[in-house]
Formats: structure tokens, C-alpha cells, sequence
């Protein structure tokens, strides 16, 4: 089912979530058959997506379903005390991790807070402030690794440009199979810890 949202914008756009829920955002005065012509256009990539999520929600359909849970990649039995103790390990493995990239691969960076982020694995402020996503212990640790130095490369160049891109790829060279990889996990960040 495709849900269309009308708000204040100038384009369309659509955007599907980790659940296969199909958004369309279109500006207030754009006529239903513009909208209907433009999710036709868009059906094959959406059709392509969707087959995407729906075999990740079955190969993770357990986690979705918080009857097990993951912990650095791997399968475990979920029970009351897990988000504790996923909470606990990224308090004690998390800390001691960026601050042992960052002196190897020599960025600075001022602090590190663990958050409880819905759509994102991790943050850099201007200030070299970094969070990252407490979740990040259920994923791979060379995927943590990841997104560790991605956000010590914003001490370095706080963007996406060009520049930042060259950097992080320097320390990766498989950098984008490692991107699509971490992608195939953005379900975690949505599921209510």
C-alpha cells in the first residue's frame, strides 16, 4: 500500500522504510494523476526495494520480532535482560574501540556519547563531539569499525564532499561493499529499545 502525504515542498519524492511502508510526498498542489504517473515511473526501483526489504525482514524476522537479538553480528536468545546488556557491552566496548582507532590512524576527536539513535549509527559535531548508536553492538565489528572512522573522518572534513569520501576509502578498500553491508542492518536503528 502506498501512503501519499501532501505537504509544503516544491518536488515529489518517495521514500520507503525498513518495514516496506511506501511514502510519497507531494507538494499541495500537484493533481492526483501527476502523483499516479509519478509512482509509475518509480514502480520498477520501488518493486526492487521492497524485494530487498522483504528478504531482509525474513532473514531477520526474529530480531523484528524481538524473540532473538544480535550481539557483534551473531545470533543470541533474546530475553528481559538483553537491551541492558547491549547497553552494557557498548559501554564498555564502544569507548575503548573509537579511542583505539583514533590514536592508529591518528584523528583527534573531543568526546564520545552513546545514543539511542532511530536513523542513524552515529554523529560528529563541529566541536569533534562523536555519538554513536548504542545498537552498533549488534552488527559486525569490522561494520562498527566502519562507522567509527566514517565519523573520525568528520573531524577531518565535516561533510560528505569529495574530500571526505577520499579519506574514508583510504582506510577501506572495500569501502563501498562495507556501505551496502551496513545498509542491509538501517532495520536495527528502527526497532524499539
Amino acid at each position: 500500500m502506498i501512503k501519499i502525504l501532501r505537504k509544503k515542498r516544491k518536488t515529489l519524492s518517495i521514500n520507503i522504510d525498513v518495514f516496506g511502508n511506501v511514502i510519497v510526498k507531494a507538494p499541495l498542489f500537484v493533481k492526483d494523476s501527476e502523483i499516479e504517473h509519478f509512482i509509475n515511473l518509480k514502480k520498477p526501483w520501488i518493486s526492487k526495494i521492497l524485494s530487498k526489504i522483504n528478504s531482509t525482514n525474513t532473514k531477520y524476522c526474529e530480531i523484528f520480532n524481538k524473540s532473538k537479538g544480535l550481539i557483534f553480528g551473531k545470533i543470541v536468545d533474546y530475553n528481559e535482560d538483553f537491551v541492558n546488556n547491549l547497553k552494557k557491552i557498548a559501554e564498555e566496548y564502544l569507548p575503548l574501540r573509537i579511542d583505539e582507532l583514533a590514536r592508529r590512524f591518528n584523528l583527534k576527536f573531543s568526546s564520545i556519547k552513546l545514543k539511542n539513535y532511530k536513523s542513524r549509527w552515529g554523529s560528529c559535531d563541529r566541536n569533534k563531539n562523536i555519538s554513536l548508536n548504542y545498537k552498533l553492538i549488534m552488527i559486525d565489528k569490522d561494520l562498527i569499525d566502519y562507522v567509527i572512522i566514517h565519523e573520525l573522518c568528520h573531524t577531518v572534513y565535516f561533510n560528505h564532499k569529495k574530500q571526505f569520501h577520499q579519506l574514508l576509502k583510504s582506510f577501506f578498500y572495500n569501502e563501498s561493499a562495507l556501505r551496502k553491508r551496513l545498509n542491509e542492518f538501517s532495520f536495527i536503528n528502527k526497532i524499539d529499545y
